[in-house]
């Protein structure tokens, strides 16, 4: 059973044009993945798949396979699997990886879209993968969260992910459980998530139970409930330059099960229109220790909510951001390019462009 904090009525406190100074005053470019390969311009398709190939093929260009499940199964470490242009349906099970540096990828051949509808798991025993360019539907039978991560070292770059409001989105570790490890989810959308009308159970990223995740240069935005959730032991997170816009609440650090989330830094983020609670907030519940070394800083916090950032739960330090609307072009229609003059885009760097060029 998934746990998350339940909603806490608050008062309408006094808005402060300020928390601080902001101090970054320089121009943010977006730099390459930090993680070798995962961008590269030229893809090498080892073997491919296509919606009118055959899972009994043999995975080749002329005789593709059917299934993003028997392609990513023929992969050996450091291969690239290719999908053809169109709409996959049916469940992921990932169980094996790649190797040190030489991980197993899932993309979009080049210049076409893959978009798999169904739920991606990848369990424990996975490692070394790198999904790229994809739109991930996750809607299931079973309405479970997908991505699902439990592995280690796996990646995320270029990819649209989404369920149509059914859903959790990422999952990333098991509560008590099974411990996700260096995730890196880079350069993507992570949207419309989670079940409205909200019942404060269903995010688009869900940090459970983690070690060493790197979440940059995304846009999430429209999620039923937290865009983030660090809940309940999400260690050494790091949250920078992305645009959470528009979720139930922003980020959210919490603890439970004798355990708190801690060491996370959050910063050159816009966290903006929060529509059911706080763009920044933290519970803990009673008899459990409170997150230590969570940082929050040179972010641009939108103004909109009650509490833009609600330090009443204690547990992270919260410090140089600027409280201002962020100024997009059209955020209604998911356009997040910044007007010219928005005192948000020294701070953030432009995700819009940085996101665009990786899908």
């Amino acid at each position: 059973m998934r746990v998350a904090p339940k909603r806490r009525l608050k008062k309408r406190a006094a808005r402060r044009p300020w928390i601080g100074l902001c101090c970054i005053a320089m121009q943010f470019v977006p730099g390459p993945s930090p993680r070798a390969g995962i961008a590269q311009a030229v893809v090498h398709c080892a073997l491919y798949a296509a919606p009118a190939g055959s899972d009994r093929g043999l995975g080749t260009a002329a005789r593709p396979f059917e299934s993003p499940q028997r392609l990513i199964d023929a992969l050996r470490p450091g291969e690239t699997g290719c999908l053809r242009g169109g709409v996959y349906r049916g469940d992921i099970t990932v169980a094996r990886g790649g190797e040190p540096g030489r991980p197993l990828t899932l993309t979009s051949y080049p210049g076409e879209r893959a978009r798999v509808v169904g739920r991606l798991y990848i369990r424990p025993t996975a490692h070394d993968l790198a999904f790229v360019r994809l739109g991930l539907d996750g809607r299931n039978l079973l309405a479970l969260p997908s991505p699902t991560v439990y592995g280690k070292d796996v990646s995320f770059y270029g990819d649209d992910v989404t369920n149509g409001h059914s859903t959790i989105c990422f999952d990333l570790g098991e509560a008590g459980g099974f411990v996700a490890r260096s995730i890196w989810i880079e350069r993507s959308v992570i949207h419309d998530c989670g079940r409205l009308p909200a019942d404060n159970h269903e995010h688009g990223i869900y940090v459970e139970n983690t070690r060493n995740v790197r979440i940059a240069w995304n846009l999430i935005y429209g999620n039923a409930d937290r865009g983030i959730q660090l809940y309940p032991d999400a260690q050494r997170t790091s949250v920078v330059h992305n645009v959470i816009y528009g979720n139930g609440e922003g980020i959210l650090f919490s603890g439970g099960l004798g355990t708190a989330s801690s060491g996370a830094l959050v910063a050159h983020n816009i966290i903006s229109e929060s529509n059911v609670r706080s763009n920044v907030e933290s519970w803990y519940p009673r008899g459990n220790p409170k997150g230590t070394h969570n940082t929050v800083t040179d972010n641009c916090i939108g103004v909109s909510s009650d509490t833009p950032v609600n330090q009443s739960g204690g547990g992270f330090d919260a410090s140089h951001n600027l409280l201002v609307e962020p100024s997009f072009a059209n955020a209604a229609a998911h356009d997040f390019r910044f007007l010219a003059g928005s005192p948000c885009q020294h701070v953030v760097g432009d995700v819009s462009s940085a996101v665009a060029s990786a899908i």
